[in-house]
């Protein structure tokens, strides 16, 4: 077969060179050529057949050599079985006969050779491989490794860095795992293996996805992930289906697909193979076979072709591979066939010929006008800060991206010359006049719409349009291109992540104006206008080290938020922000098991703020710590700057992405539609830490010394003019490398005083924002908690403006503390806020603190508090405040000495700006009105406080000066701002006062005593008591025997409980009577036969609870999570304390009564509702302490 391929090939050369020969000549006629063409296509096809048998019968050839291989597979386990049963024969043979020859031994088993395994570092995704790769070494190869010892050797021996450090450590250690190869291997296992977890394998395979890749390679990775999961079948089959490509799925439509996973596999398999086979073939028919070259004819038309092809501009994940033209349609093919194309008026045209010669790259210099309709794009090409419209063709069969010699030098554009020349021929081979390329373009940015690539094109002579966009181009983008309309629908992947502005469904050839106003800009960084670009902050930033990563607190499930009912209008609003955010890719739709509410609030012009109710999401996500700046820090790290540039970026949590793989957790929920967020929202826990990070990490090496970053806000300051052009350009540079963007209408460059989070910068020091303070000067007087507590969130942040703040404003902070009245301000209060509104309004200027300059401490102590000022000396050689200080005593600390208070005053000031005074070359000096201090240092007798004290001073160079109060009028101002707190000292008491009762007062004392206007008492009643008129007697008699205060006592102490307060002549009858015929005692009392044992007397207490005893009862159902009461009783004064509890520890005598007298009340009142008995402890203990206890004599 290939002798007849090779002979046919010969025929077929030695055909084409007699047919250019005849062309050559006059006497070719265009019958004849038809007729040679059609030679040429047949012997084509029967090329092509025989290529297709050849494949066959290498197909089976491979099969044949398989089953070959087979064979001689199944021959060695054969002759290995004679040979083993021929050394058994041997064996038997041996035993029989008495050994008169030397026993024969058996041939040496061979084993097949099996490569060491790689050196493995200790990555713990590897170690399973490394592990089996060196077990199947000691499984083939035994005699090479038959010890512990040795496999042991050759395991360290293969590792390296932390794994090779550890398997030393563990050597000289000399311990158990030093000398048995499995137990080495599992203490390995247990360091450096470290398996995904179920949760995050399930999550790659759930987002796994084909992209680029081939199926097969597609394949090998789902299925190592299968592996690891315990999903079954059906919904692995439907994971693999959807990650497949979305070409390989409109092909899979119109077949019956399998039900198994495998069945899934093996038809997408085919269909893959079937679809690459189909690309080739189309790309053979269209360019015939290696040295094949169509036959020229005359046409009015040119194609030029340049050798060798140029790289391509995407990376090879995203290009479909060199040589393989992207079919544009009918009317493309038609025209690369060489046939007639249709024109508006119904003529033929001129005839067009162009392909891909076998040595280069070709593209056309003349088409027609009905055919350029349809390609055409409008393009924008952006050089600096300079924009230029042009019009660009697509051309799938041009094998390079082309502009024109003229146009390009028109426009100005640099050149780069080529490191080896292109040769420019036809396609006949002859030379053109332009030919060779030698130049191409410098990297110029190329704008379609709101796509944007930076991109070289080689330089030739092109008719209009001035710009050929071929097939690298189409293979880079993969744009989806209506030919109809001129319209690119759709972008590629890549495109996605790299190429857009902003992610659209549909965008025409029309470009897009610029979207940054360079007047606005400084002349000193117009070359860097695209760092304030609209459209370049709206495109979908890319995954960067700092994505926001959602860490769950294991075992969390993210919640599902409730649905939000929208009105007409924010109906209409929630569909604007869904269909913006997915045309500018910051959403899309979602499949997540999360949910979070979606719902709108009015803004304060009116208009409608998007929310997402991420609490729950909020509350079971790892936090972030990283800490924000301290704002405090930055403006003192102003000193000596004279200019200052703000920068405000632009979407600034939008410029940062979800961690890939998270972005399911942002997943929220709408009326229409369930979607998930892929850049940073408003309203995660995490999201300011992140950004922080991210912004901090860009300028670490600008933070503190031109630069400060607080969240999206930035600050650049200089002392010098061009010191400052520097630090700004610097800034700008890092940005824009790392794809932020600012928002230029809220930047404001080179001035001497800004705004910066609230405060007015300048070079002669800080004050507060006028805006801020003109809301502070209409502020009405709080009638809330909430509105004092506005305010005083608001004072706080400019207390270090406001001398002794914390004194003035200590009445309105009084009254947020927890309190049962209703809110309103005291006289004092109110005279706090006025003041405290007044001196917002006066504040000074607080200067910039100079770390070369000496500083001045003034410090005071009252005896309610502590002031002192921090200042420095200005030009005018005057003190300057550079901050102020305030803060009250504690009515521990007001009791402290004179010294002690002054003393602690300086500790307090010292520590409040220790960051400027500690660690100075030069000492600074503290001014205080207490004269002793000045010889603190030099004191030998220190009390315990001030020895603790001195401590920390010994970290500060400073001097102590005497000032006269007279003198020191600023600190000792601040000092006496606070009100003294009233001390008084009383007796503390023996007793909690939980257990002191108060007296008790009942209706039913009352009533009786109404009625002695119709019953009056008799002369005899005794004084202190009521008579009970006959009306009255049986309710209380009901009430000193049933009642839960009485407790169903007996005789004697139910008539001691009611004559305390009651009596009548028969008061002994009737409660015995009445006792007597009580129906609940009868069934509730204990038998009150002696006991007879004799009991050990205890020792007699002198004065309540000095002696006590206890007891429990137990056995009794559940009640609030109790089962045990608890007796405590005083044996002095007989009192009881129950306690309900969970245990039962031991008994004790006396005790035993007081459960006995327990267990009957519980049994009066909670025996038809036994799981309430803990509710009536405090009575049962109530009623055993109010009666009257009498020591029985020991017989």
């Amino acid at each position: 077969l290939s002798a007849t391929l090779h002979r046919d090939l010969s025929s077929i050369f030695h055909f084409l060179s007699c047919l250019r020969d005849r062309m050559s000549g006059p006497e070719m006629v265009p019958a004849d050529l038809e007729q040679l063409v059609g030679v040429i296509r047949q012997q084509a096809m029967e090329i092509v057949n025989l290529r297709q048998e050849l494949m066959h019968f290498r197909a089976e050839i491979t099969a044949l050599h398989a089953e070959t291989a087979a064979l001689r597979a199944e021959c060695a386990g054969l002759r290995s079985d004679l040979t083993a049963l021929q050394a058994d024969h041997d064996d038997l043979a041996a035993a029989q006969a008495p050994p008169t020859e030397p026993i024969r031994q058996p041939p040496p088993v061979s084993h097949p050779k099996i490569s060491l395994p790689d050196k493995w570092d200790g990555s713990g995704t590897k170690c399973d491989v490394f592990l089996t790769n060196l077990n199947l070494v000691f499984e083939f190869q035994p005699s090479c490794y038959p010890t512990d010892h040795s496999r042991i050797a050759l395991l360290t021996s293969l590792l390296t860095g932390q794994a090779a450090e550890w398997a030393t450590a563990v050597l000289k250690a000399d311990g158990d795992n030093a000398h048995s190869y499995p137990a080495f291997t599992t203490e390995l296992r247990t360091v450096f293996q470290h398996p995904e977890s179920e949760v995050e394998v399930d999550s790659r395979l759930y987002h796994l996805k084909q992209g680029s890749r081939s199926v097969s390679r597609y394949t090998t990775e789902f299925r190592t992930l299968a592996v690891q999961t315990t999903w079954s079948n059906a919904a692995l089959r439907t994971a693999y289906y959807e990650g497949l490509s979305i070409r390989l799925k409109d092909e899979l439509a119109v077949r019956e697909l399998p039900d198994t996973l495998e069945g899934m596999i093996q038809l997408a398999l085919r269909v893959d193979q079937r679809m690459s086979h189909n690309t080739k073939s189309v790309f053979r028919s269209l360019t015939g076979p290696p040295g094949y070259q169509r036959t020229p004819e005359p046409s009015t038309s040119h194609a030029v072709a340049a050798s060798p092809p140029p790289p391509p501009v995407a990376s090879e994940a995203h290009s479909t591979g060199a040589g393989e033209p992207m079919q544009i349609g009918r009317t493309s093919l038609r025209y690369r066939e060489g046939l007639d194309l249709p024109s508006s008026s119904g003529k033929r045209t001129d005839q067009v010929k162009r392909g891909r010669s076998s040595s280069g790259l070709t593209t056309a210099k003349t088409y027609p006008k009905s055919f350029i309709s349809r390609l055409l794009l409008q393009v924008s090409i952006l050089m600096g800060h300079q924009r230029v419209e042009t019009t660009a063709f697509v051309d799938s069969g041009a094998a390079g991206n082309f502009i024109d010699q003229a146009y390009a030098a028109q426009l100005g554009i640099v050149n780069e010359a080529l490191s080896q020349p292109l040769n420019v021929t036809a396609l006949d081979g002859r030379p053109l006049s332009f030919s060779p390329i030698t130049h191409r373009t410098q990297e110029l940015t190329l704008v379609i719409g709101s796509h944007s690539e930076n991109i070289h094109l080689y330089v030739t002579k092109l008719p209009a349009p001035p710009i050929i966009l071929g097939h690298p181009w189409l293979i880079t983008h993969d744009p989806l291109i209506s030919w109809t309309s001129n319209r690119i629908i759709h972008w590629g992947a890549t495109c996605q992540e790299l190429c857009l502005r902003a992610k659209v469904g549909t965008c025409s050839g029309e470009s897009e104006g610029p979207d940054v106003d360079l007047e606005a800009i400084p002349v000193q960084y117009r070359d860097l206008a695209e760092v304030f670009s609209k459209r370049s902050a709206a495109r979908l930033p890319p995954h960067r080290p700092y994505d926001l990563a959602i860490d769950l607190v294991p075992g969390a499930v993210p919640p599902r938020g409730h649905l939000y009912s929208l009105s007409a209008q924010e109906q209409l609003a929630m569909e604007e922000y869904v269909v913006e955010g997915l045309r500018s890719g910051t959403i899309r739709p979602s499949s997540s098991p999360a949910a979070a509410g979606f719902f709108f609030v009015k803004k304060k012009d009116g208009g409608l703020r998007p929310c997402v109710d991420y609490r729950g999401l909020n509350q079971i996500t790892v936090k972030n710590r990283h800490p924000l700046p301290l704002t405090n820090t930055a403006l003192d790290a102003l000193s000596g700057a004279h200019f200052f540039t703000k920068l405000d970026l632009r979407s600034a949590y939008n410029l940062v992405r979800i961690r890939e793989g998270d972005e399911w957790k942002t997943a929220f929920i709408t009326p229409t539609g369930h979607y998930e967020t892929l850049v940073m929202p408003f309203g995660l826990c995490n999201s300011p830490a992140a950004f922080q990070h991210f912004i901090n990490d860009v300028l670490r090496d600008m933070l503190g010394r031109w630069c400060y970053a607080y969240l999206d806000d930035i600050l650049n300051y200089s002392k010098t003019q061009e010191e400052h052009t520097q630090h700004v350009r610097a800034v700008l540079q890092r940005l824009l490398a790392h794809q932020l963007f600012c928002k230029l209408e809220k930047c404001a460059f080179h001035q001497h005083t800004t705004t910066f989070l609230g405060f007015v910068i300048s070079a002669q020091g800080v004050a507060m924002d006028p805006q801020k303070l003109e809301a502070v000067r209409a502020w009405p007087l709080p009638t809330s908690l909430k509105q004092l507590q506005r305010f005083l969130g608001f004072a706080n942040f400019y207390r270090r403006f406001i001398r002794g703040f914390s004194s003035t404003a200590a009445p309105l902070t009084a009254l947020t503390k927890p309190s049962r009245g209703d809110f309103h301000l005291t006289p004092e209060a109110t005279q706090a806020f006025k003041s405290l509104c007044h001196q917002f309004t006066t504040a000074p200027v607080l200067i910039h603190p100079e770390p070369t300059k000496h500083f001045v401490v003034e410090v005071d102590a009252s005896d309610v508090g502590v002031g002192a000022v921090l200042s420095q000396r200005g030009p005018d050689e005057k003190l300057h405040p550079c901050s102020f200080f305030s803060r009250k005593f504690n009515p521990t600390q007001q009791r402290y000495g004179v010294g002690d208070r002054e003393l602690l005053a300086i500790k307090w000031a010292l520590e409040e700006w220790r960051h400027w005074l500690q660690g100075g070359n030069d000492p600074f000096t503290v001014w205080t009105d207490h004269q002793n201090l000045t010889v603190i240092r030099q004191t030998k007798q220190l009390n315990p406080r001030q020895a603790r004290w001195a401590l920390f001073f010994e970290h500060f160079n400073f001097h102590l000066s005497y000032r006269p109060g007279s003198k020191n009028t600023k600190a000792d101002a601040l000092s006496r701002q606070h009100q003294r707190d009233t001390i008084t000292s009383e007796p503390a008491p023996v007793l909690p006062p939980q257990i002191i009762m108060a007296p008790l007062r009942w209706g039913l004392e009352e009533r009786v005593r109404q009625a002695h206007g119709q019953h009056p008492p008799p002369p005899d009643t005794p004084a202190g008591r009521l008579f009970v008129p006959n009306i009255f007697r049986q309710e209380v008699l009901q009430w000193g025997h049933d009642s839960t205060l009485a407790g169903h006592q007996g005789v004697q102490r139910t008539i001691n409980f009611i004559g305390r307060a009651f009596w009548w002549r028969t008061l002994r009858k009737d409660v015995q009577e009445y006792v007597q015929a009580c129906n609940i005692c009868a069934r509730s009392k204990n038998s009150n036969a002696p006991s007879t044992g004799e009991l050990q007397p205890l020792p007699v207490p002198k004065r309540p609870w000095t002696h006590i005893s206890l007891d429990f009862v137990s056995g009794l159902p559940e009640s609030q999570g109790k089962n045990t009461i608890l007796t405590i009783v005083d044996r002095f004064s007989k009192a009881v304390h129950l306690v309900a509890l969970a245990g039962l520890p031991q008994i004790n005598g006396q005790t035993e009564r007081a459960n006995q007298q327990l267990e009957r009340f519980l049994r009066c009142f909670a025996s038809e509702h036994q799981r309430s008995w803990a509710s009536y402890l405090v009575w049962a203990e109530l009623s055993n302490n109010l009666h009257l206890h009498r020591p029985k004599p020991i017989r």
